[in-house]
């Protein structure tokens, strides 16, 4: 995938969903895993956008309307699709209501 996305020159832009009171320093682990989910390298340089104060679900949504984004790709830390699906995780919930394509990545681990 990252050849296509590299070659069409998509902007790209990771999200994290923070509640109200937290540092907003936070985030980075997530770029990072970001940056070496070998989505596009693009994201090697890509800035981290901050959503405070919502529901993990319901920020990355509206992050995705504000950015009039045509993809959310998500990186999937494992524990399967059956318990996404059925334990109210937030990539059950970007999956039921998102407006647009979710590619689901793999976290790569080391």
């Amino acid at each position: 995938m990252a050849p296509v996305l590299d070659a069409l020159a998509c902007p790209i832009t990771p999200v994290t969903v923070l509640p109200l009171h937290h540092p907003l320093a936070a985030g980075e682990a997530g770029l990072r895993a970001a940056q070496t989910c070998g989505l596009a390298t693009m994201l090697l340089s890509a800035k981290l956008r901050r959503v405070v104060g919502v529901r993990p679900a319901t920020g990355i949504g509206e992050a995705a309307d504000t950015l009039e984004a045509d993809l959310v790709a998500l990186l999937d830390q494992g524990h399967g699709w059956v318990h996404k699906m059925f334990s109210g995780s937030v990539i059950a919930d970007v999956l039921r209501y998102s407006q647009v394509p979710v590619l689901l990545l793999p976290v790569v681990t080391e």
